[in-house]
């Protein structure tokens, strides 16, 4: 469960991407949820309206060609916004606060008089006032183009909606199927107020969001209703609102536990339903035996080459010798029409299985209209690595059967990222080409590129020289992005974090990292140094920053019927130990950790205290 709102601390809103990342994870939620994934509790505050991150630069200039013909001075505009000629088409990006209040994320000197002093010498007024001034220009403009004709009223409403509505528009208005999903309370409470008074045009947009559109999209029976006095300086009080907070509670256990038992019973009796519930059962069963790690993985083979030929799966074996032969019998179904191709990523990986047994299930030989793709790392100066390669160089004696994966090459690696970068709508100052240039000429295996690519991908045209550094190698380009995010997130919160990871010997969960971070007394001092928290959690959005900037190197897959995150590669684990586990100290901390987590001496009733 995700509270998008709860402690976000000054760094989180520096470089105003916490409503991207909101509306991020509504599309995580949705992407893990088979039921409920969104909740939304609409009073009577349409909430926290922010100027735009992003805008088009065309948009822009037409905005403040709009405001100088009306004689209205855009200098904040032109202060704040830069125009960032790497995005195609080019952008316009709010600059970070620190940037100009360079000592906004300084708690030393976050007093009034120094905030008063360094206010004054950069000139752009309070920061919420300068704020508040921009969102006006950009309204005044917006309104005045869609008068003219010049803008729709969806772009002009960009600038006037709420992080509210628009989670509320990911999350339902958006969504194919609400009856199954989503939730929406309606409550009398907080009310929205500028300049001491009623914020009317915040209360028109809110009455038209929750009186007319959610009541259009959402079922009547996902909908409740209540009305509730102000009482008090908090407006609730367990004392005068018992009943009304026990009746929702009531309703929303109830709502929430309908959705998630419908779930279940559409899931069990479809088709990939019946997979998912004798997959578990197989994995329960090798779990309660002493089979070896490669027979869930086997069978969930078998499962899905039997839903993919429509074969029964009744009959798939447990032990490994029958379920080795039956493996064999199934890839015979593969023909002309319909070729089977089974790709296996990483097989090295493969935790729990031993020796021989992990892949001794692989055909010698292999039916006509089927095809096998494994990798495996080898390293020769390394046997225990290369250990599976050794194996399967024993199986398959013949020669063509094995293709090295060798480095692109400077050319090829070029090639690939200027694909890479018109796919993902990017482009490079020249300046920039030639570092990347550089760095490819040093080193173009694969996975360097990938690196190369997703630090590239963040420069802007505008960025300094000294921002747009390169390693050579891809444990320096690991070693730098590490460094990079923990001086972003915090180096202690970030350290702990990705240790726990590094640590887990099949992965985490991410509710199980969070419980891990949130037992961390040394993380708690850092994240809360200026107040306790109302309880002994971390904001989930800390640890959503974190893994948002790392995509796609960490992996989700499968481990005991949980979705688990791990490293997706060998040498991001590997980098991860070299930094964070050179100290003895810290890696009995962190194993020391997981196993009280996973003994359960705190949890279940056990509070650990502060």
């Amino acid at each position: 469960v995700v509270d998008m709102r709860w402690g976000v601390r000054d760094e989180a809103t520096d470089d105003h991407m916490t409503t991207e990342l909101c509306m991020r994870e509504i599309v995580n939620c949705q992407r893990l949820s088979m039921g409920p994934n969104f909740v939304v509790f609409l009073g009577q505050k349409y909430g926290y309206r922010p100027i735009p991150t992003y805008i088009l630069a065309t948009e822009l200039t037409l905005l403040k060609e709009t405001l100088q013909q009306m004689g209205v001075d855009t200098h904040l505009l032109d202060l704040w916004y830069k125009v960032d000629k790497n995005a195609v088409p080019a952008m316009m990006i709010l600059q970070p606060i620190s940037t100009i209040l360079v000592n906004f994320n300084n708690k030393r000197y976050q007093t009034e008089r120094y905030a008063c002093s360094q206010i004054a010498k950069s000139r752009p007024g309070n920061l919420w006032d300068t704020l508040n001034k921009m969102q006006k220009l950009l309204r005044k403009a917006a309104h005045m183009c869609n008068v003219n004709g010049k803008m729709d009223h969806d772009a002009m409403h960009n600038y006037f909606m709420s992080v509210t509505e628009r989670e509320v528009i990911n999350g339902v208005l958006n969504v194919q199927n609400t009856k199954t999903s989503c939730i929406a309370y309606k409550a009398s409470n907080f009310i929205d107020i500028i300049n001491r008074g009623i914020d009317a045009e915040a209360a028109r947009l809110l009455g038209n969001l929750r009186d007319e559109r959610l009541p259009n999209k959402i079922e009547a029976s996902n909908m409740q209703k209540y009305t509730i006095e102000w009482m008090g300086r908090e407006g609730i009080s367990k004392d005068t609102h018992d009943e009304y907070l026990s009746n929702f509670l009531a309703h929303f256990y109830k709502s929430i536990t309908k959705l998630v038992d419908r779930a279940m019973r559409k899931e069990d009796s479809s088709a990939q339903g019946v997979i998912v519930t004798e997959i578990l059962q197989h994995l329960h069963a090798c779990n309660n035996s002493v089979k070896q790690c490669s027979c869930p993985m086997l069978i969930s083979l078998c499962q899905q080459i039997s839903y993919n030929f429509m074969l029964p799966m009744e009959d798939i074996p447990d032990d490994l010798v029958p379920l080795t032969a039956h493996f064999k019998q199934l890839i015979t179904y593969g023909t002309a029409e319909q070729p089977l191709i089974v790709f296996l990523d990483s097989v090295d990986q493969l935790t729990g299985a031993s020796g021989a047994n992990k892949l001794t299930w692989l055909p010698s030989k292999i039916p006509k209209h089927c095809k096998i793709v494994i990798s495996c790392v080898n390293e020769p100066e390394e046997p225990e690595i290369s250990r599976d390669y050794v194996l399967l160089r024993r199986i398959l004696d013949a020669e063509d059967h094995f293709i090295e994966v060798t480095s692109l090459g400077e050319k090829l690696a070029t090639q690939v990222m200027r694909k890479w970068l018109i796919a993902a709508c990017r482009d490079v100052t020249n300046y920039q080409w030639r570092v990347v240039c550089n760095a490819l000429a040093e080193c173009s295996l694969p996975i360097f590129v990938k690196l190369v690519f997703a630090e590239t991908c963040r420069w802007k045209s505008y960025s300094k020289p000294n921002d747009t550094l390169l390693a050579t190698n891809v444990m320096d380009s690991i070693f730098k992005l590490f460094e990079r995010i923990e001086m972003q997130h915090g180096k202690l919160l970030v350290m702990h974090a990705l240790a726990y990871v590094t640590a887990a010997k099949s992965g985490l969960s991410e509710t199980e990292l969070e419980d891990l971070i949130s037992m961390d007394d040394k993380v708690l001092d850092d994240v809360y140094q200026y107040h306790l928290p109302p309880v002994r959690r971390i904001p989930p959005l800390l640890w959503t920053r974190i893994r948002n900037d790392l995509p796609n190197y960490l992996s989700e897959r499968e481990a005991d019927g949980v979705s688990v995150l791990s490293w997706y590669h060998r040498q991001f684990r590997d980098a991860a130990k070299e930094r964070y586990f050179k100290d003895e100290a810290m890696s009995i901390y962190f194993h020391s950790s997981i196993a009280d987590y996973f003994l359960g001496i705190w949890g279940g009733g056990n509070p650990k205290p502060f």
